[in-house]
C-alpha cells in the first residue's frame, strides 16, 4: 500500500467513526463522498456558480432546523501555534473556500469535526478522553478565526 491509499484509508476510518459518533447522538447521516465510479476526484457540489468540492457527510435529526454539512477530519496530531496560544490544525485553503461557498448556497452550515488520535503532550487540554476526542469547532465556518 502507497503512501497516498495510507492516507485515504486513514481518512476514511475517521469519516466511519464520526458518522457513528453522529449516529450514536441521534441524528442520520448520509455519506456524501461513496461513489461507485472512481474519476479521480472527490464528490463535488454542482450550482450554477461552478462545481463544489463537498463535504463528507450530510448529518440531520428529526427537527428541520437540525441539518448540517459535516467535513470530517482524521487526525494524528494538533499542533501548538505559539503566536496564537491555541492548538491548531488545517484543511486545504480550495476545499475551506468551496464549503464557505456551499454554506452561504446552502440553508444548512458547513461544520468541521476533527477526530484526533493518540496520547502525549502534542494533545490540548480540552481532550478529555484519553486515546480519542472528537472536536468541532465552535459555530458554522464563518465564526471560525483565522490564524
Amino acid at each position: 500500500m502507497n503512501t497516498f491509499e495510507r492516507q485515504l484509508a486513514f481518512g476514511k476510518a475517521g469519516e466511519s467513526l464520526i458518522a457513528n459518533w453522529l449516529k450514536r447522538r441521534g441524528y442520520l447521516v448520509l455519506p456524501i463522498y461513496e461513489k461507485e465510479i472512481s474519476e479521480g476526484k472527490g464528490p463535488q457540489v454542482f450550482s450554477a456558480h461552478g462545481d463544489l468540492i463537498a463535504p463528507d457527510l450530510l448529518a440531520f435529526g428529526r427537527e428541520s432546523d437540525k441539518v448540517w454539512w459535516i467535513e470530517a477530519k482524521h487526525k494524528s496530531a494538533f499542533s501548538w501555534h505559539r503566536m496564537s496560544g491555541r492548538w491548531v490544525t488545517g484543511i486545504d485553503l480550495e476545499h475551506y473556500q468551496d464549503y464557505l461557498q456551499i454554506q452561504r448556497l446552502s440553508p444548512w452550515p458547513v461544520w468541521l469535526l476533527f477526530l484526533a488520535e493518540g496520547r502525549g503532550e502534542r494533545y490540548p487540554a480540552w481532550q478529555n478522553q484519553p486515546r480519542r476526542a472528537i472536536w468541532r469547532q465552535p459555530g458554522p465556518l464563518e465564526k471560525m478565526r483565522k490564524s
